[in-house]
C-alpha cells in the first residue's frame, strides 16, 4: 500500500514541471549568491555557494533526466537549506526583539546623514519595523517549506515508479496467502 504523499493531488507531470521551476529558482538564487560573494566574506561561504550551485545544476539534470540519486542530492540539500534558513531567521528574530539590539540600531540609523528623525522616533517606528520583518521572514519560511516539500515528493515518486527497478515498497503482505484467481471454484 503506498503511503500518502503531501503533494497528491497534483499528477506525476504536474509534480515534475513544479520540481523543475524550484530546480531553475533555486540554481538562479544559488548563482547571484556567488556573484555577489566578496572577499570581505569568509572562505567557507564562498564554499558553500559553491557546492550549492553544483547541487543545484545537478538537480536540475537529475529532474530533466528522471535520475533518482541526482534529484534525492537535490532534495537533501533543499531540506538542508530549509532547516538552515529556519534556524538562521529565529535566530534573526530574537536579536531583533533584544533591546541592546534596538537601542544599537537606532543610535547607528540617527547618527548617519540620511536621518531626519530622532531617536525617540525610531524607537516608536523599530518593533513595527521588525515584526514586518518577521512576518516576510515567515512567509519566506512558509515557500522554502513547501519547496522542500514538493522537492521531496517528487524524489520518492521518482524512486518508487522507476520502470524496470524492482522495488519491495509496493509489495502488499499479508496474514494469509492470497488464493488465485483460477482456485476459485
Amino acid at each position: 500500500m503506498s503511503s500518502p504523499r503531501f503533494a497528491g493531488c497534483l499528477s506525476a507531470p504536474a509534480l515534475r514541471w513544479l520540481s523543475l521551476t524550484i530546480s531553475i529558482l533555486y540554481t538562479t538564487v544559488a548563482a547571484l549568491r556567488l556573484l555577489t560573494w566578496s572577499l570581505s566574506q569568509p572562505a567557507l561561504v564562498l564554499v558553500y555557494y559553491l557546492a550549492t550551485l553544483a547541487l543545484c545544476g545537478l538537480g536540475l539534470r537529475g529532474i530533466l533526466r528522471s535520475k533518482v540519486l541526482l534529484v534525492r542530492m537535490f532534495a537533501l540539500l533543499v531540506c538542508f537549506d530549509t532547516i538552515l534558513s529556519f534556524g538562521t531567521y529565529i535566530v534573526l528574530a530574537a536579536l531583533a526583539f533584544a533591546p541592546r539590539t534596538t537601542s544599537l540600531a537606532c543610535s547607528v540609523i540617527t547618527q548617519s546623514n540620511a536621518a531626519k528623525f530622532s531617536v525617540e522616533v525610531c524607537l516608536a517606528n523599530y518593533r513595527k519595523f521588525a515584526i514586518a520583518l518577521i512576518a516576510v521572514f515567515t512567509v519566506m519560511i512558509a515557500f522554502n517549506l513547501y519547496f522542500a516539500c514538493v522537492i521531496w515528493t517528487f524524489y520518492r515518486q521518482l524512486r518508487d515508479g522507476q520502470a524496470g527497478a524492482s522495488n519491495d515498497s509496493h509489495m502488499e503482505y499479508t496474514a494469509v496467502a492470497k488464493e488465485e484467481e483460477s482456485e476459485k471454484v
